[in-house]
């Protein structure tokens, strides 16, 4: 082997490279995450939390559009496709 110490020789240079791409992508981190189970389940627990938060949010949000749209609809189209949209639209949300 003609290499010098601060340079793997050329036989281990794959294994450098991956050695040195683990060590940025934090793996060993990962890994000692992946066995605290305390930490894991809690972290699981407050993922899907938020997700379940915004999935309600953005239903809530893409209710309120439709409903609009159907209010406005059915405002502006003349004959039985204007009527169909009103209908629809007081059905989802009742005029008080």
């Amino acid at each position: 082997m003609t290499g010098r110490k601060d340079r793997p020789a050329k036989g281990n240079e794959a294994t450098a490279k991956l050695a040195h791409a683990l060590e940025r992508g934090r793996l060993a981190d990962y890994v000692e995450q992946l066995q605290d189970t305390r930490t894991l389940l809690w972290r699981n627990l407050l993922i899907g939390l938020a997700r379940g938060f915004g999935a309600i949010v953005g239903a809530t949000l893409v209710v309120a559009l439709v409903v609009g749209i159907f209010g406005l609809l059915g405002e502006n189209l003349p004959g039985a496709v204007g009527e169909f949209f009103k209908e629809t639209g007081e059905q989802i949300q009742p005029s008080p």
